[in-house]
């Protein structure tokens, strides 16, 4: 059994205790910030887990959509966002699987590094709230680094990904990372279409000289994705 978000909320983002957390988030943070520039923002817009909300950080301000609803099921992690940008969107406590609106309504769906929801419920949920050729982004760490580093870390479980807190507890938090092939097929019988798959390397990672986590440049050649995103159409 894994255990809740919300049980390392107030420190999953602090980059000296979690470096890996924050290479990760970079790396999705970059891939969407290039989806965003191909495909604008446009009517309802809806992001997923969002803890400290990738797609406003990316925004920077400038969203266009007619709504931005940010949802995530943990209260204290959805909490960085209504603080960091209150005023800017609606936040909504929601699960994954039973995202607050009615069928065919989202113009637009983002969720960055989704791995904990990553399932056919989550997919065919997100066919149901999505209107006839809706956008969907989702980014999750990547396969080559899930299977190399989960295969040998120690005390690694299948399916979880295993967070060490400051005081030493380990926590296993629900993680479903897929071959791109597997993840596809997944989206695509939930009737949904992989239109691109986008990479961020370990040397785009180097490139912007920010300290590499071990947990990535122990397990990764600098041509091996980080984090893989998926640009997807109803």
């Amino acid at each position: 059994m894994s255990d809740s978000y919300s049980a390392v909320a107030d420190e999953y983002y602090n980059e000296i205790l979690h470096p890996t957390c924050n290479d990760f988030g970079y790396a999705s943070l970059s891939l969407l910030r290039d989806y965003l520039r191909l495909r604008p923002l446009q009517g309802v817009v809806c992001e997923v887990g969002a803890g400290l909300s990738a797609l406003l950080t990316a925004l920077d301000g400038n969203q266009q959509a007619a709504r931005v609803v940010v949802t995530d099921n943990s209260r204290e992690m959805l909490s960085h966002s209504q603080t960091r940008f209150a005023g800017q969107a609606e936040f909504v406590l929601s699960d994954a699987s039973h995202l607050p609106f009615p069928g065919q309504s989202v113009d637009m769906l983002t969720a960055s590094l989704g791995d904990p929801y990553n399932s056919p419920e989550f997919w065919h949920e997100v066919h149901r709230v999505s209107k006839l050729g809706a956008r969907i982004f989702f980014s999750t760490p990547s396969w080559e680094w899930a299977s190399a580093f989960r295969s040998v870390g120690k005390n690694e479980r299948e399916g979880s990904a295993l967070f060490i807190t400051q005081s030493g507890k380990k926590i296993y938090l629900p993680s479903c990372i897929l071959p791109e092939i597997e993840q596809g097929a997944m989206m695509k019988a939930a009737g949904l279409h992989v239109e691109q798959i986008s990479h961020f390397r370990l040397s785009d990672l180097k490139s912007a000289q920010l300290p590499t986590s071990p947990k990535l440049g122990g397990y990764l050649d600098d041509d091996d994705s980080v984090v893989t995103s998926f640009w997807v159409k109803k």
